[in-house]
């Protein structure tokens, strides 16, 4: 594995995160408004609020990936639960041990929470994604659904 550093986004990541985003949402086959989009970005980089955003860097300090994940309280416990809302890694670096070290950040910021729960879903068809979600989770028994 190439040297990869995760560390917490900053403001200036912007344009450094913004493809990769777009990339993500292209794989997911969806659009979401600028608006969002900046909006997700404030969240995530305005420290004291329960957003958080984990990035990846290369040797050249070129972005090659991220985690967003979001901390709130939970009906079933007196402490947090943690989710990991979005992951993704440039294709490029994938295969690598970068997705499982995002994933590795936003574990440790939940045990310091004292997290009952860390969770995150992928697409049924994300088998690769699957393979290594299932060497650090446990798959829930549970259907989802949406309105």
């Amino acid at each position: 594995m190439n040297s990869v550093t995760v560390r917490a986004a900053v403001r200036s990541d912007f344009e450094q995160w913004l493809p990769l985003w777009n990339s993500y949402l292209q794989f997911y086959h969806t659009d979401v408004p600028i608006q969002v989009i900046e909006a997700t970005w404030d969240r995530v980089t305005t420290q004291g609020g329960d957003h958080r955003c984990a990035v990846s860097e290369d040797e050249a300090g070129r972005m090659t990936g991220f985690a967003i994940y979001l901390f709130h309280r939970s009906s079933w416990a007196a402490t947090w639960n943690c989710l990991i809302e979005d992951i993704f890694v440039s294709e490029g670096e994938r295969g690598q041990g970068v997705a499982r070290r995002l994933l590795d950040k936003a574990f440790q910021e939940a045990d310091i929470r004292a997290c009952y729960r860390t969770y995150w879903q992928t697409d049924e068809t994300n088998k690769r994604a699957q393979r290594l979600y299932e060497t650090v989770a446990t798959r829930a028994a549970v259907v989802q659904y949406r309105r």
